[in-house]
């Protein structure tokens, strides 16, 4: 209700009063009379937001349900008299033209239309519809055509069927409808947008799974969206995952994108798309057997999603090419390795987490808290990047609890570890000097005690 007067403001502004008569607004003032509008009468309907004006015809936008009209619009009293009231509270009769009404859409002045609706215990004949005369246009004729909006599909396995039938992709919109701000945004800026429809349809088939905190979805739809989840890795909202019809991932949009981002990131994933399909030939994946094949089809996937469902055709691809091909052989070999490491670590990262979440909310002292953290060390001995994270984790907590001699020597034993990627090594440096800044803030305040004393 930004744009328009609120239902205070409107009331302290005044009410239309009956036609030709003076009408009052706040504070008893008199305005100009109302007066009645020459000419023919015009035909009223009520037509979506954004419907051109046809002929004399007055196009009447409604913001709010029928039930509130009489609160919120001024009520007209006849196709004879019509008045709008803009944001300078100045009463203005239109007239009969389509120039006036037009010019006063344009400038934005114009609060409100709105049209005498039936009334349930007073007769005119102002509420019969009127019947078009012959040969005269339709309201269906006039009415412009309305954008085409997505047809998302909720029952994946429908989806699937219907992608292989039309020999299609699949896009798969994963969203938290009802709290999600950057969802909606996305959905305003891009999804809804008129011409959206259109080139999804081009390619894909869309399937929306959505996590609502407040909407409650049937068990099953439920049980599905959470396994996608988590065979796609799927960590935040928005992320638009396109896939083929067998559910192997070809590109993916995370979080909010302008449309213009979007269309550019959607345009080299269909382009992925293409290629991988090319190199398929019209078979599925799963019954290639040729490393050759494999080996194009795998080229052409971002390799931030290789992990998200490739994983078995790298390997697939590793065993075939043995003994023909070992260059290919150990590429895609050695990236199963990594890929399997850089999972083992995350879960590891993911179960210290929760542990030390645990530990501290049921630790009667820091030094409890702290013989967690060295007990994990000592079973992460072989393995140089997790003895980095739980430092961290361990260095954080020092900060926190003001054990800053601690933390200082931890946070030191970091930043001289090859384990330790940029990343980690840069916030460990803005810590530390955190907790040396804070240390001697503390000392400083502890010797001004002391010397007043």
């Amino acid at each position: 209700m930004s744009r328009y007067m609120s239902r205070r403001s409107f009331a302290a502004r005044g009410r239309l009063g009956e036609p030709g008569k003076p009408w009052r607004r706040g504070g008893g003032r008199r305005s100009k009379r109302a007066e009645p509008l020459s000419g023919k009468k015009m035909r009223v309907r009520v037509v979506p937001v954004g419907e051109k004006l046809r002929g004399n015809k007055i196009a009447v936008v409604p913001e709010f349900s029928p039930r509130s009209l009489d609160r919120h619009f001024l009520l007209l009293q006849s196709f004879d008299e019509r008045a709008v009231m803009n944001h300078s509270s100045e009463l203005r009769t239109v007239e009969n033209e389509k120039s006036t009404l037009s010019r006063f859409l344009r400038q934005g002045r114009a609060w409100m239309l709105a049209i005498p609706l039936a009334l349930p215990l007073v007769a005119s004949p102002v509420m019969a519809a009127e019947e078009p005369a012959a040969g005269e246009a339709t309201d269906t004729e006039e009415a412009a055509p309305q954008p085409k909006h997505v047809d998302w599909m909720t029952d994946l396995a429908a989806a699937q069927k219907l992608a292989k039938k039309e020999n299609k992709n699949l896009i798969l919109f994963f969203t938290g409808s009802d709290w999600c701000g950057y969802c909606v945004k996305l959905e305003k800026a891009v999804l809804t947008q008129p011409g959206t429809a259109e080139r999804f349809d081009e390619n894909f088939i869309p399937v929306v799974l959505d996590f609502p905190n407040r909407k409650q979805l049937p068990a099953e739809t439920k049980l599905q969206n959470n396994e996608m989840k988590q065979k796609l890795s799927v960590s935040g909202f928005p992320t638009l995952v396109f896939a083929d019809a067998d559910l192997m991932p070809q590109g993916q949009i995370r979080g909010y994108r302008p449309a213009d981002a979007f269309w550019k990131q959607y345009d080299e994933i269909v382009a992925a798309g293409e290629t991988i399909a090319a190199a398929k030939d019209g078979a599925a994946v799963a019954d290639i057997t040729d490393y050759k094949q494999l080996n194009a089809i795998l080229e052409a996937v971002p390799e931030d999603l290789l992990e998200k469902g490739w994983l078995e055709t790298m390997r697939r691809a590793a065993d075939a090419s043995k003994g023909l091909d070992d260059a290919v052989s150990q590429k895609w070999g050695d990236k199963v390795a990594e890929i399997e490491v850089a999972i083992a670590e995350r879960k590891f990262g993911n179960d210290l987490v929760q542990g030390m979440v645990k530990t501290q909310r049921e630790a009667k002292s820091p030094a409890e808290v702290i013989a967690y953290f060295d007990e994990a060390a000592d079973g992460a001995a072989d393995y140089p990047k997790r003895i980095v994270m739980i430092k961290f984790l361990k260095m954080r907590y020092c900060a926190e609890q003001k054990m800053y001699d601690e933390g200082i020597v931890i946070a030191d034993v970091i930043l001289a570890s090859d384990a330790a990627g940029e990343r980690e090594k840069l916030i460990t440096s803005q810590i530390k000097n955190q907790m040396v800044q804070r240390k001697e803030a503390k000392e400083k305040a502890a010797a001004e005690e002391e010397a007043e004393q």
